[in-house]
Order: C-alpha cells, then structure tokens, then sequence
C-alpha cells in the first residue's frame, strides 16, 4: 500500500468534512484575491467626482454598477466587470457608458436588470429650478435602447417643482416601478410610486394615471426602497419628518393596482420611531417568508449610527427579531458606524454594508448577522469585515451576492479631491441546511485514477461552480459548467473535487497519476 497516499487521503476526509459542516470558516470575509490580484478594484470615470450608488450582477457572472460623474460632464455613468475585476471591454469598448442628460446635478442612484439582458438605470436631473426624474435603458452592449420612449432615455416631471426616483424594481410581467419623491411648491414633498409600461409609457392600470402619491403628513416625505412581493404588491420604505421633529422610518404598502393596502398595518402605512434619534430609512430586503428587514440611518445627536428592524406580514413588529424586533450599531465616542444597504444570503443571514469611521480613517465596512438578529462571529474578525482602499475615505454603497455565494461590494474612494468608483469581493462559503439525502443532484468523476482528463458526469445540467483541492488544502483550479477537466498539469496525487450547486457543496475524492 503507498502510505503516502493513505496518509493524503486522511487530510481529504478531514477537509471534506469542513466543507460539509461550514464551509471553509478561515475564508468567510477575507478579500477574493482572484478578484484583481487582491480583492479590490478602483475605476476612474474621468472627472473629480464620480459615486458608485447601485450594483447588479447578469447570469453570466458579469457585475455592473451604475452612479454618475460629477461637473463639468454630470452624467450617467455605468460601469462593467468581468468576473475578474477587469474592465470588460466589450462594454462600450472599453467597460465604462458615461450617457449626457439634458440639464445638471444629473444622478443615478438605483440599477435593475430585465429578464432579457436589458440594464434600466433610474435617477435625477436638474433642469433651471425644476428636478426632474430619469430612467435611462441600455443594451446588453451598453447602447441606448430606442426602443424605450424612442431615444433610450425618459425624462419626466411628475411635480411640478421636484421630481426625483432613488429607486427602481421590475416586476415579473416586465412592468417598471420606480420610487422616490415629488413637490409642486418645494415646501411640501411627499413620496411618489410611478409605473411604466415595458415601452416607457405611464401604465394606466396603476392608479388610473400610473402615479401614486402619498402624503406621509410631514413636510419631508421621501421614499428610497422598493421591493415587490410574491403576490405582487409594493413594499416601499419612507423618510418623514418636519423641521421639528425627529425623522421617522415609515413603510408604506400598496396593491398591486396602487392602492393602499388596509391589512398593512390597517391603513397600508406603518411608521415607527426610534426613542431619541432620528432614523432615515435606506434600504430593505424581503426573507423568503415575506417577513421584511429594514435598515436605517440614525442620528441621536451625539452620533451617526444605524438600526436593523423587521417587520410580519401584516406590518407588527417582530419580535422575534432580537427579542424586540430592532438591532442597533455599536457606534459610541471614537469611531462611527453606518450602514447604507442591507442583503440577504440564500440561507438568510443579514448583511449590512456602509462605513466605519475612526482615527484611522473611514473603511469599506460589513457586518453580518443570524437570522435572529444576532451578530455572527464566523464572518471576519467578530461579524466585521473593514477593507481599506488607502485612501483618505471609503464608503460601501451598494451589495450584490454571486451565484457562489461570494460578496460583491460597491461604493467610492476618496482621495487626493477626486472621488473614484470602488470595488471589493469578498470570500464568502454558506452551509448548506440541507441533510445529505435532500441534495438534488448526483455527480461521479471517472477515469479514476487519471493522469489527463477528468470526466465529471452529472444528472443535472444546470449551471455549477466547480473546484480542485489539493491535500493540504489549496485550491488548485477552478471553473464553472464543463464535463471535462484538463489535469495533466497537475502534480501526482490525491485531490478533493467540489462541486458548487445552488448553495449546496458536493465532493469526490480522485487520484491524480503520473504521465505514462
């Protein structure tokens, strides 16, 4: 018998039974350095100020992130990767679509994919003293789509004085809901939802009009979220307060033909708030139970912050969410936490991303939490990873999550008065919850023992992530969707294949052989 190999086979066992029970820990939250050689990417977009504000990913791994470039351009700007961290050039030739709107402050502040490839770019322009709302939609190659409102680019004023979107869903029949807030006066500001037809033109089966306004009863209404249930209704959330009072997270609730929903809550609006602080809303994700999670900015006058909170079905709070439904930072004295997005992983843990500010600068910042709202000290060091770009201020904007489970961060660098897009991709592994006789595909590997080629035969054909370890440990190749594998080049020995499939891990031990 070749011991060595015995011995080699030990370690395989062992480092099976790692990635059965959780992953590899070590990896939860450390920078991707197959991502740009050490995880992180910075883009510059020809001007002093460019801002980084949503992220999407498409079907075939490609990550896009949508923002603006400031004066003297004010333009759209979208940006796309390779799965990499490379410019991908087939992109408008060289990754980057800057797209000039009539007027000025122009912005871009949410991203949506259709079903179809297409990218919907939602925002705001500054015409004279009027704000106006923009949806812009691109081709797959990052061309203007003429097919939508004729020029690719749709500028509407629903008020009279201010309209601008901060966000943007697709629902399943391709209809586009967008989010955000609108005056005739620039005194009074309430929230508006606006629905479009696939072509751009308003849908008249929304509210009679496709425009829904909702007046929150304060001077400041402004809504920055949506999300769009199973059953079709509309999540958005809200910010409400008036010169007087301290700013309130509301969530607002409507039909899927725009009017209130009365079993939200009894009147579709749900507004809570936070015990000596002001909360502004900024993002939220529904969990699979339709149980929604917000999270907030806060301020209590002494220091910026930030608060989960989760909300049942019909709008109470639930408690079952930290015991009281809400989940605070830990911002005190010197440094500062807060958070801009939340996401959630296939096995519902929290994310949360934004910054970390303190004596040594302002970080990329993300924290991860239990579905019960605990913290999660499996990620980074104590549920918190702080990347640092080295630059003067970093804050993480916007999040996305890959098919393999690994996070995809967004948002800008600061340094030297020109702000730049950034970047970051983060090791991540999720445990599967799904007993040994629940997994949904089955795989063999052959010939086994191998000195060239290794066969892998599945009874599933839909797309997977794949990786060769070696005995100790290090991953030695990776790919996605093949049936052959070149292992020619690979040393004589034992090695572990794995095989990633909707959240779940698959392993099969194999041999590799010397060249005859």
């Amino acid at each position: 018998m070749n011991t060595n190999y015995t011995f080699f086979s030990k370690i395989l066992i062992v480092i099976v039974a790692l990635i059965a029970m959780n992953g590899v820990q070590a990896q939860n939250g450390s920078l991707d350095l197959s991502f740009d050689s050490d995880g992180k990417v910075t883009t510059h977009a020809a001007s002093k100020e460019a801002e980084a504000q949503s992220i999407l990913l498409q079907k075939d791994g490609k990550i896009i992130v949508a923002g603006y470039r400031g004066a003297p351009e004010n333009d759209m700007v979208l940006v796309r990767y390779n799965e990499n961290g490379s410019l991908d050039k087939s992109f408008d030739t060289d990754g980057i679509v800057t797209t000039a709107i009539s007027g000025s402050n122009v912005r871009a502040y949410s991203v949506a994919l259709q079903k179809d490839g297409k990218i919907l770019a939602a925002g705001s322009s500054s015409i004279g003293v009027t704000e106006v709302m923009i949806l812009v939609r691109y081709n797959i190659n990052g061309s203007l789509d003429t097919s939508f409102n004729h020029t690719g680019i749709l500028t509407s004023a629903i008020g009279a004085v201010f309209t601008e979107v901060y966000a943007i869903a697709i629902q399943k029949d391709g209809k586009i809901v967008v989010t955000g807030g609108v005056s005739n006066d620039a005194i009074d500001f309430n929230i508006a939802v606006i629905r479009f037809n696939s072509d751009g033109t308003l849908d008249n089966t929304f509210d009679v009009d496709g425009i829904v306004v909702t007046d929150l009863g304060s001077l400041y209404d402004f809504a920055n979220s949506l999300v769009i249930q199973n059953d079709g209704k509309i999540v958005v959330t809200a910010y409400s307060k008036t010169q007087a009072t301290r700013g309130l997270m509301v969530i607002v609730r409507y039909n899927s033909d725009g009017s209130l929903d009365n079993t939200f809550d009894q009147d579709g609006k749900l507004y809570t708030i936070i015990v000596n602080s002001s909360a502004r809303t900024n993002s939220m994700v529904l969990q699979s139970d339709q149980k929604l999670v917000l999270g907030a900015a806060t301020d209590n006058g002494n220091g910026l912050g930030y608060v989960l909170a989760r909300y049942n079905t019909d709008g109470s709070v639930d408690t079952t969410f930290d015991l009281d439904g809400y989940v605070f930072s830990s911002s005190f004295g010197s440094f500062i936490e807060l958070a801009y997005t939340v996401a959630l992983q296939s096995d519902e843990k929290i994310l949360v991303t934004g910054y970390r500010s303190d004596a040594s600068g302002q970080n990329f910042m993300i924290k991860r939490y239990h579905k019960d709202g605990s913290i999660d000290d499996s990620f980074g060091q104590q549920g918190k990873v702080i990347t640092d770009f080295g630059n003067a201020d970093d804050e993480a904007k916007a999040i996305a999550l890959q098919s393999d489970d690994k996070i995809i961060v967004a948002g800008i660098s600061f340094h030297a008065g020109v702000t730049d897009f950034a970047i970051a991709r983060y090791n991540n592994m999720i445990t599967s919850t799904k007993k040994v006789a629940d997994k949904k595909i089955q795989f063999s590997v052959f010939p086994n023992p191998t000195s060239k080629y290794l066969n892998v035969s599945l009874d599933n054909d839909d797309h997977f992530n794949f990786e060769i370890i070696n005995a100790v440990g290090v991953v030695v190749m990776k790919g996605k969707n093949t049936q052959q594998i070149d292992v020619s080049n690979l040393k004589e020995g034992p090695y572990l294949l794995s095989i990633r499939y909707k959240h779940n891990v698959y392993c099969q031990k194999w041999i590799k052989l010397g060249a005859k």
